[in-house]
């Protein structure tokens, strides 16, 4: 790409980030697991959300963090027994698109939450008239198969140039 040698002049850290891109097709039902309580986070739920842990957190980085993240009224959560296990938010805004980000506590992992939470997420993103895009790292498996199961379909290959921010598994 001809801008990343000015990139790099510029940011000498710059890491180029292996993505792959999925778009939204077809919204697909999706039944939650027994118990899960699926619903919209408000400002109520501040500490629930500031206990989750360095795994599901990253997901509110974004939106300056989980102030910001509760106050957006457009991250989408499931309990389980009164606490937070998922968090599903738009990861970036844009004009035409939201990218989303998904994120459920070890512990809670393999019982469709993320799903869910993502089901719940994409209903308010047409609501507001944008379109989806999911990307993740071409290694995540279960970030793949979420997106799948919403109905979402790959696109393509990308890369992500960015600076300052620790990259997972890097």
């Amino acid at each position: 790409m001809e801008f990343e040698p000015l990139v790099r002049a510029a940011c000498p850290d710059l890491v180029a980030w292996e993505r792959v891109v999925y778009q939204l097709e077809d919204l697909r039902p999706i039944s939650t697991s027994a118990g899960a309580e699926i619903r919209r986070l408000e400002e109520a739920d501040v500490p629930e959300m500031a206990n989750l842990s360095p795994e599901s957190d990253w997901v509110m980085k974004t939106w300056g963090g989980v102030s910001g993240a509760a106050k957006s009224g457009m991250a989408w959560g499931a309990f389980v027994a009164g606490k937070l296990a998922s968090i599903a938010c738009p990861f970036f805004v844009g004009l035409q698109y939201e990218d989303l980000g998904v994120a459920t506590e070890p512990a809670y992992r393999g019982r469709g939450l993320s799903t869910a939470c993502t089901y719940a997420l994409i209903q308010g993103v047409l609501r507001r008239s944008k379109r989806v895009s999911w990307n993740t790292s071409p290694d995540n498996i279960a970030s793949i198969r979420v997106a799948e199961k919403a109905g979402f379909r790959f696109v393509r290959t990308d890369r992500l140039f960015v600076t300052g921010v620790e990259i997972p598994g890097e």
